[in-house]
């Protein structure tokens, strides 16, 4: 589905600014209203800078350790920062920098007694590892039970040392669950893994999920300065609270909750990284954790300090089967109703997790954000950019667009591809280098193309001038990718239900809403041999590269093969294994992680989060994560509610500007699945464009393709950002004029300090 759900969101989220003129230090402001789209408002209210939308100062009071080792703690492991310790037999671990700080799983040594707790959650705190698993009652519905390595006296535990750590085989004496879990140091981190293929369950009591460490980093209150990382749209922060200031449970499915379970499986959070991490001391202690096998199915959970458990701590949990409804009736499939009932087979989850341990000016989100993108160049995930290449500015154009009809559906042109030349001819005069994405190019249009990407639409034009559109701009210092979704499909769009559709466990066809029909999710493998043949289309046309729709952001489930299902894990390969063999470069938009090493354009990388009442922050941790690796668009400039704050918002956060344009007017697009698409024709974007490159010019050429190594907040609505050369960039969203030393930035302005100042 196009990305109009996310632009939407994006919308909701940044529509707070108000008008006030103000004048910008190094580029122009933006003049005059768009005469089908929004004034171009200014200034902010200045409590908007203290909310969870924006990044807060630091409290950077020192720390120190407030754990020690207990005596019951063995030496199990050495790195050259690190020493691991942990206590037979239950794994407790506690982690020693070579500062002398202090991590650890639990509070005290096992069977001394804990203020605040009692013996249920002592031995959840004091157990390496805890389970869940299912029970069926006498009332005919499953209920989920926890249990401990301490639950129950029938409870077995094998510990034995390995390599610079142990393994620990453990048999739960209430359910009869057995596994096995390894904690060493490895290159200077610490690794958990839980091997699949070591669990083993009973009939009576299936496993649901695992859980381990989790209170590894857990602090009490408010008692420490610092906070949990949540990597939610372009990450957040949760800053420790004080006992019952907030009170709810937080669980955050990674990827977002499965579609081919559950119906409703639509989330509001948006998690494309599978990393947390805690600061135990602004800028002096903390780690992230990077979970490197079982992402599919990780479950973040954030528990906030509250009366009845006075601490704050996270961790993930891994879900090995989920419970649905299974229709008992004709009438109950087609309405989702059944009878609860568990996942007949376990998920091929492998738990593997790296702890990368922070100290000093590393241990904040940004250290964070570069100890993941070390972790992923070691893997060969991702590498450098090109730093020699002019930075870019991404636009998208839209070809045409399916509209239902009285009689039959009609196809409405908004950009042929002679006046997409054109476009783009002009647009050559002031914007040195372009990243082309051409929408609703092929027969039927956006919507109604469906998964049919053979023919262009006769509308636009003739193949020959889309070939010579492409061999124009698919060259030198701009790029032109032909635009596919081969994820999902509209029902009105060309497909084959019987052959193309998901279906999920229930049987049901995978489908979800849209703005005027339902979509439907495409079955995986179908997806894999609809790439692998547009690959090939692409090559015949002399076409470098495709941009790719929803594959990047919904994973699910798929169950149309019924004898051959195949679980997230297991579409996650299947994906991967159809991009690597790709020909072509590919463009897509918000890649989850597991395919970041197959593109080199990440398009539609978020600006902010969800806004749940936990989070205290908004932080860049994407754009950080991603910086000098390789390109990286924001939202469309045709969506900014303040333009001027929200292109302060690209240059603080590194990214560069899009635009989606058309010839004709936006308002054909009204009663379309494109509605949402409220402004785009090129007349009036044109000059706002030009103002806007002009303006992010000096800061996108003096960071585009560097690493970010520190990024500080003055004071709210403040920003400074330092790349690895030394450059520094200084953001005001405010509306007062900062000063420090000799340093001045206008209002709502920002400033480049080069490293030779």
């Amino acid at each position: 589905m196009f990305s109009g759900n996310v632009l939407r969101k994006s919308l909701l989220l940044l529509a707070l600014g108000v008008l006030i003129p103000l004048s910008l230090v190094l580029g122009k402001v933006f003049q005059g209203v768009p005469a089908d789209g929004i004034p171009p408002s200014s200034v902010l209210e200045e409590t908007l800078f203290e909310s969870n939308q924006y990044t807060q100062p630091d409290d950077e009071t020192v720390s120190p350790s407030f754990l020690d080792v207990p005596a019951s703690f063995e030496l199990v492991g050495v790195g050259t920062h690190l020493s691991l310790y942990a206590e037979r037999p239950s794994g407790a671990i506690r982690i020693v920098d070579d500062g002398g700080y202090v991590y650890g799983s639990s509070f005290a040594a096992a069977g001394d007694p804990l203020d605040d707790f009692n013996s249920t959650w002592e031995g959840i705190i004091n157990s390496a590892c805890v389970v869940e698993y299912y029970v069926y009652t006498t009332t005919g519905a499953y209920q989920i039970k926890e249990e401990s390595f301490f639950t129950d006296p029938r409870t077995v535990l094998s510990f034995r040392l390995i390599e610079d750590g142990y393994e620990l085989t453990a048999v739960y004496g209430a359910s009869g669950i057995g596994l096995t879990l390894r904690v060493f140091l490895e290159n200077d981190r610490l690794r958990v893994e839980i091997p699949a293929d070591s669990i083993t369950e009973t009939a009576t009591n299936p496993l649901r999920s695992v859980k381990v460490f989790p209170f590894l980093g857990a602090v009490y209150g408010n008692t420490v300065p610092g906070y949990v990382f949540v990597p939610d749209g372009s990450g957040a922060l949760i800053r420790f609270k004080d006992v019952n200031v907030v009170t709810d449970i937080y669980e955050f499915p990674y990827y977002g909750s499965d579609a081919g379970i559950s119906r409703s499986a639509e989330t509001v959070s948006s998690f494309h990284f599978p990393v947390t991490g805690m600061i135990l001391g602004i800028r002096q202690h903390g780690f992230v954790q990077i979970i490197d096998e079982g992402d599919a199915f990780a479950t973040l959970v954030v528990s906030p300090a509250k009366n009845n458990l006075k601490y704050n701590y996270s961790y993930n949990k891994f879900i090995y089967r989920n419970l649905y409804l299974a229709p008992t009736s004709q009438s109950g499939a087609a309405s989702g109703a059944g009878q609860q009932v568990i996942e007949p087979i376990r998920n091929s989850c492998e738990v593997s997790l790296v702890y990368d341990f922070l100290s000093g000016a590393a241990a904040d989100y940004v250290g964070m954000a570069n100890a993941y993108q070390d972790h992923l160049r070691s893997q060969g995930v991702l590498d450098n950019i090109e730093t020699a290449v002019t930075p870019p500015m991404l636009v998208e154009l839209l070809g045409a667009e399916r509209a239902e009809g009285f009689l039959w559906d009609e196809v409405r042109t908004m950009t042929t591809f002679a006046q997409a030349e054109t476009i783009l001819s002009d647009l050559q005069e002031f914007l040195p280098a372009m990243r082309v994405v051409y929408k609703g190019w092929s027969q039927g249009g956006f919507s109604g193309a469906g998964l049919d990407y053979a023919r262009p639409e006769s509308t636009l034009g003739t193949r020959k001038e889309l070939l010579s559109l492409l061999e124009r701009y698919d060259t030198g210092t701009s790029t032109l990718r032909l635009y596919a979704d081969l994820a999902t499909v509209g029902a009105s769009g060309r497909h084959n239900p019987y052959r193309d559709v998901s279906q999920r466990i229930d049987s049901s066809l995978a489908s979800f809403p849209g703005l005027t029909e339902t979509g439907y999710s495409v079955a995986p493998r179908r997806t894999a041999a609809l790439l692998a043949d547009l690959a090939l289309r692409m090559e015949e046309w002399g076409a470098e590269g495709m941009a790719l729709g929803s594959i990047g952001y919904r994973l699910f489930s798929d169950y149309k093969e019924t004898q051959d299902p195949l679980d997230r894990a297991e579409v996650i390969a299947l994906y991967r294994q159809a991009l690597s063999s790709l020909g072509v470069k590919t463009a897509i938009y918000r890649a989850n992680a597991y395919l970041l090493a197959y593109t080199d354009q990440y398009l539609a990388v978020p600006t902010t989060h969800s806004g749940y009442q936990i989070y205290t922050d908004s932080v860049p941790f994407v754009s950080i994560l991603l910086a000098g690796t390789m390109e990286m668009f924001g939202p469309y400039v045709n969506f900014f509610a303040n333009r001027v704050a929200e292109t302060l918002r690209l240059v603080d956060y590194g990214l560069l500007p899009s635009v989606i344009l058309t010839e004709a007017s936006a308002y054909l697009l009204n009663d379309t699945e494109l509605g949402g698409l409220y402004s785009s024709s090129y007349s009036t974007w044109k000059p706002v464009i030009a103002e806007m490159w002009n303006t992010m010019d000096p800061a996108l050429r003096a960071t585009f393709g560097k690493r970010v190594v520190s990024r500080m907040v003055p004071l709210p609505g403040v920003v400074r950002t330092v790349y690895a050369d030394g450059t520094e960039i200084i953001v005001n969203y405010t509306g007062t004029d900062y000063i420090t030393g000799l340093l001045s930035v206008a209002a709502a302005d920002y400033g480049v300090v080069s490293p030779d100042a």
